[in-house]
């Protein structure tokens, strides 16, 4: 259930407002920040493997994708999401998380790609954008979720 519409026993839902989303604005910034990191990497290293191989571009970008997973994780759960949660609990939802990311990514590129055969980065512009959605609220409200620092 969305924060916007999280009810308290006997209290009104809570609403979003101007505070509520200033508020919240410094942690998705550093989610941004460590997104972007994360996709120059991605990017880097899809490059190269682009370079010294001949698979297919979908399972190369499902390799690039894979890659930065367990720095991903410490990142957000300490930087991002300043998350106590243990990591065998926040780990396993985590990865849950990354793999429905890896998916999405996946199927966008060999949609748009391989069967539609359109512009490789206009396609994959767009597999950022579902993923980050993606990633943004699993992590924050399923991941992640409980005392933070």
């Amino acid at each position: 259930m969305p924060r916007s519409e999280e009810v308290v026993a006997g209290a009104a839902p809570r609403r979003w407002t101007w505070h509520s989303i200033r508020a919240a604005l410094p942690e998705a910034l550093r989610f941004a920040t460590v997104g972007t990191a994360s996709a120059a990497l991605y990017f880097a290293l899809l490059w190269l493997l682009t370079q010294v191989t001949r698979l297919s571009l979908t399972l190369l970008a499902t390799l690039a994708y894979g890659s930065g997973i367990l720095f991903n994780y410490l990142v957000q759960r300490s930087f991002t999401f300043r998350s106590v949660r243990q990591h065998q609990h926040a780990g396993p939802r985590y990865m849950v998380v990354q793999l429905g990311g890896m998916a999405i990514n996946s199927a966008v590129i060999w949609l748009g790609v391989d069967i539609e055969h359109w512009w490789y980065p206009a396609v994959q512009v767009g597999a950022i954008a579902l993923t980050t959605v993606w990633s943004y609220v699993g992590q924050k409200f399923w991941a992640f979720q409980g005392p933070r620092r």
